[in-house]
């Protein structure tokens, strides 16, 4: 499977690649993308949003407020799925999406080991490759 992905800005389509971690307070899931620039990648949009609320594994808060067309992307993608929840904070709505555990690890190996890895240290439980283990 290729890591690179197209995005929709505006009238064409880029190459993005997937940047995933934790945000550095609550360990979330942090997902970023990165533009090609035509000689490498470079952080072009947070798909995620810290709101300061811990989600559960694999779950985070997008802000389509500032980009609406993140969710066609996640969709088209088959990245992940709106789970229904919608918290309003100053008048901005973030949507709460479940990310495809497998689909994340076939893009970003190491982002995804490295956010289970933190994710251990904080929970102190055990993760099999696929799923929670203990």
């Amino acid at each position: 499977m290729s890591n690179v992905l197209s995005y929709n800005e505006g009238d064409k389509l880029i190459d993005v690649k997937l940047d995933v971690n934790n945000y550095f307070n609550n360990n979330c899931l942090y997902i970023g993308l990165l533009r090609n620039n035509g000689e490498w990648f470079e952080p072009f949009i947070d798909l995620t949003v810290n709101i300061g609320e811990e989600t559960k594994d694999y779950c985070a808060f997008i802000n389509m407020n500032k980009y609406p067309e993140l969710k066609n992307f996640l969709i088209y993608n088959r990245l992940g799925e709106f789970t229904g929840e919608v918290k309003e904070i100053n008048g901005y709505k973030y949507h709460l999406f479940r990310f495809d555990e497998n689909k994340l690890r076939n893009i970003c190996p190491e982002g995804v080991d490295l956010y289970e890895r933190n994710i251990e240290i904080v929970t102190g439980k055990r993760r099999a490759r696929f799923g929670r283990v203990g």
